[in-house]
């Protein structure tokens, strides 16, 4: 098939875990022989981003079945700030316009397309069985995260003054049908868990979605991480973008001071500073910095646990996956999808406060037994229920069924 997915950040020009995603799609279908597009927006990276360097990503070298288009205006915080306003298109309208023209794409896949080209992008006709993942709230939420002033999870939508506070223009285009529009356009419409599925349809979203979780690259699996451990000490792995949503700030203090194992911190981000201020003088916390996949694995590998603090709803974090896959315990913040999910698979344990992960670490370092069943457990539902294969051959069986659809005249799912 003939694939086209959109996204605003695609590696190297990526700031969160939708890019690397997009990626791996790419990846995996042209793998199983698909011809891969992917056109995305550079724009919003050098906005967001201001003077970071593109990143290095974290998944494959390019596969020469995918073909990348990024545009690139000479204005880019212009041009982001008209998409955030109008919900639409405008420097880049023509552009789309041409790439995405009818019959060009048998399928086209929509990963976080908001800054790119907003929900009006969506509505357009290109005669493809269109898929919307949703890999944020961004369709319920104009900060995508569902964070009441950045601070606590949303207990119910009070947006103008949410983002105002958090010094964010109001989307006026929300106050209209535009994403209901973009959602009916949809063939395809999928949430990576069933919080998330839950959470936006307790939140207005009435259009109906499927449940399809990240998957874990053949890659990951096929290379288990060998070799003594990277770091001296027993340790915590924390891998993330280094922001106030992931929740280090609540668990820094634990390793601040006395015994236990330390805290090693693979990532950055613009809450970076804050946090090596917090950790001044602590030596049983250790900032790495950016690390490329082969070196995560390791220290996922070794870990006594991967912990997972986000004070926000998480979709289903692709750390998650990761650690799994190295057999890495995870230790979780009771809230979003997490919770789910660790019951589900066996692979670890979930936190409410500071003091219980505090009881959680002393089980793990007295109970080698019970780490050993996490991490067996770990291993297990990474290789089989979140494996490439099995997400890619139910994801291509969803967009069988929607072509099949589209050519017996049904309307979209």
């Amino acid at each position: 098939m003939r694939i086209a997915i959109v996204c605003t950040f695609y590696p190297p020009y990526a700031v969160g875990g939708d890019a690397i995603s997009a990626e791996r799609w790419a990846h995996a279908l042209a793998h199983r022989g698909h011809q891969v597009t992917v056109i995305h927006d550079t724009d919003a990276y050098r906005t967001l981003a201001r003077k970071r360097q593109p990143s290095v990503s974290r998944s494959r070298v390019a596969h020469p079945g995918i073909t990348t288009v990024a545009l690139q205006s000479a204005w880019p915080r212009l041009g982001s700030l008209l998409v955030h306003q109008l919900g639409r298109p405008v420097l880049h309208r023509r552009a789309l316009r041409r790439l995405l023209a009818p019959d060009r794409f048998d399928v086209i896949l929509y990963h976080n397309p908001s800054l790119i080209g907003g929900p009006e992008l969506l509505t357009w006709e290109t005669g493809a069985t269109t898929v919307y993942f949703a890999h944020e709230f961004w369709l319920v939420c104009p900060t995508h995260v569902l964070l009441r002033d950045g601070t606590r999870p949303c207990p119910a939508q009070a947006c103008t003054t949410c983002t105002l506070r958090q010094r964010r223009p109001p989307q006026l285009w929300r106050q209209t049908s535009l994403i209901d529009r973009a959602m009916a356009a949809m063939d395809v419409r999928i949430a990576l868990s069933e919080f998330a599925r839950d959470t936006h349809r307790a939140f207005g979203m009435e259009a109906p979605m499927e449940v399809l979780p990240n998957f874990v690259p053949d890659a990951l699996l096929a290379t288990p991480a060998i070799g003594a451990s990277p770091h001296e000490r027993p340790y915590l792995f924390f891998a993330g973008r280094l922001e106030r949503l992931k929740g280090l700030d609540d668990i820094l203090p634990i390793f601040a001071s006395g015994d236990g194992p330390d805290l090693l911190i693979a990532g950055s981000g613009g809450h970076e500073p804050t946090l090596r201020r917090a950790a001044a003088g602590a030596s049983r916390i250790r900032f790495l910095g950016q690390l490329p996949q082969e070196a995560m694995q390791r220290f996922y590998a070794h870990a006594r646990a991967t912990v997972l603090p986000s004070i926000c709803y998480e979709n289903f974090p692709l750390v998650l996956l990761e650690a799994m896959a190295a057999g890495s315990p995870v230790l979780a913040r009771h809230l979003g999808s997490l919770p789910g999910i660790i019951a589900t698979t066996g692979a670890g344990a979930t936190f409410r406060d500071a003091s219980e992960l505090v009881a959680l670490i002393a089980q793990l370092d007295r109970d080698a037994a019970w780490r050993g069943e996490l991490a067996a457990a770990a291993r297990v539902a990474a290789a089989s229920t979140f494996s490439e294969s099995h997400v890619v051959n139910q994801f291509l069986a969803l967009v069988d069924a929607a072509r099949a659809r589209r050519g017996a005249g049904v309307g979209a799912a």
